[in-house]
């Protein structure tokens, strides 16, 4: 009989559960986006600031990684040396925004997408918040108050840098209302 933990343990890492990651991020960066423009101009959210973009999209994909790296002591940047997972993110933050006749967002709209996507989004949160708490354990010798700290930065680390999204996306649209609320 297999043992259910360690299977568990594969699961983030597999290509399907980053692409439901990565789509669902993307998609709710662009429905934040897309819904604070939509007044002004119709197309505007793609044609202002990609750079921007794609930089909140990444802060937000390894913001758990990134700030938990920086409790630890370890390189914050590390998450993004995986230079195959970045392509990977990068392409489907580029899909969700700029695919021809929107079907990347059109496809990450749907109801059953969302479903799936949450669904397997709230189980990597879960092994990543083991994740943290057994690196944290490592770190700090078994002390409580850091491994839950580092658990749950683990586990929800982009509501920790949302300010940091409004910011920046509220300097490209050249507004003052800083607000974002990508939620999952």
């Amino acid at each position: 009989m297999m043992n259910t933990h360690l299977i568990l343990k594969h699961f983030p890492n597999h290509i399907l559960f980053r692409l439901l990651h990565y789509s669902l991020i993307a998609a709710q960066l662009r429905d934040e986006v897309g819904s604070e423009v939509a007044s002004i101009k119709p197309r505007y959210a793609q044609e202002w600031q990609p750079f921007s973009l794609w930089l909140i999209n990444m802060l937000l994909a390894y913001a758990g990684d990134i700030i938990a790296n920086i409790m630890l002591g370890t390189l914050p940047l590390e998450p993004l040396c995986s230079g195959h997972d970045v392509l990977f993110c990068t392409l489907t933050w580029y899909v969700i925004f700029y695919c021809p006749f929107n079907l990347g967002y059109a496809l990450a709209r749907t109801a059953t997408f969302r479903i799936l996507a949450t669904t397997i989004t709230a189980i990597s949160q879960v092994l990543l918040i083991d994740k943290g708490v057994n690196m944290a354990g490592r770190v700090y010798d078994n002390a409580v108050v850091p491994m839950i700290v580092i658990g749950t930065v683990m586990g929800s680390g982009a509501e920790l840098l949302k300010p940091v999204a409004s910011i920046l996306i509220n300097k490209c649209q050249h507004n003052n209302a800083a607000y974002v609320k990508l939620t999952t």
